[in-house]
């Protein structure tokens, strides 16, 4: 089993900012979901606005929710 996080590449000023797409076995969730989890993380941060997202967590290729940075 395999579990992909993935930090936000460049530094930022307002800290890091993290994305985690789930666990992945060869079986029962393969990693031919990782592009359609990358979609769905746009649409969530394109929601509020990247400055205001601390953690994306992705279910699947539909399903995701986040947190927001707080003030």
């Amino acid at each position: 089993m395999t579990r992909v996080v993935l930090p936000c590449r460049a530094p930022r000023p307002d800290g890091p900012r993290r994305a985690t797409f789930g666990f992945y076995t060869p079986t029962l969730r393969t990693p031919d979901l990782v592009p359609a989890q990358v979609r769905l993380l746009r649409s969530l941060i394109g929601r509020v606005g990247e400055a205001k997202v601390a953690t994306v967590l992705l279910a699947d290729a539909t399903n995701g929710t986040y947190t927001t940075r707080k003030p």
